[in-house]
């Protein structure tokens, strides 16, 4: 929608994902704790361009799903002590256009739960928090 000189965009997209998992569940050892599971996710943003060089987005992230350890097995960094797949948190970008075909970005993602949990969401000796997998990215594109 445009405001005055700037326009208004809002986004989402919601999946659900159903998960057979046959050939997991029947490994040995076994790779999963059921035979099926689902997986959703939410994802959600705002950009407001005052005009067409700069622009900021604001935006969530949210994935939730069937606990399952062997899918979701404790293992240091990405593993998850709950068995569970929860994850969420917010982005926040701000963009320059300097140029028709060219982008300057800087996005900082922030997560608020990992792996099922916000604090020690790995195996216990290792201790990562949600927040130890923020991210700050300055990027660039040209398109042609």
């Amino acid at each position: 929608r445009e405001i005055g000189q700037g326009s208004l965009v809002v986004r989402a997209s919601w999946t659900h994902e159903s998960q057979n998992l046959a050939a997991s569940f029947a490994a040995s050892p076994r790779q999963s704790e059921h035979l099926t599971n689902t997986l959703e996710s939410l994802r959600a943003n705002v950009a407001f361009a005052p005009n067409r060089f700069y622009s900021l987005t604001l935006g969530y992230f949210g994935t939730t799903g069937t606990g399952d350890s062997g899918l979701y097995a404790p293992a240091a960094a990405t593993g998850s002590r709950t068995g569970i797949p929860d994850s969420n948190g917010a982005t926040f970008e701000l963009m320059a256009n300097p140029w028709l075909n060219a982008r300057i970005g800087l996005q900082y993602v922030m997560y608020q739960k990992f792996n099922g949990a916000s604090r020690a969401y790995d195996v216990p000796s290792a201790g990562r928090n949600a927040k130890d997998n923020n991210t700050l990215m300055l990027y660039t594109w040209v398109a042609f």
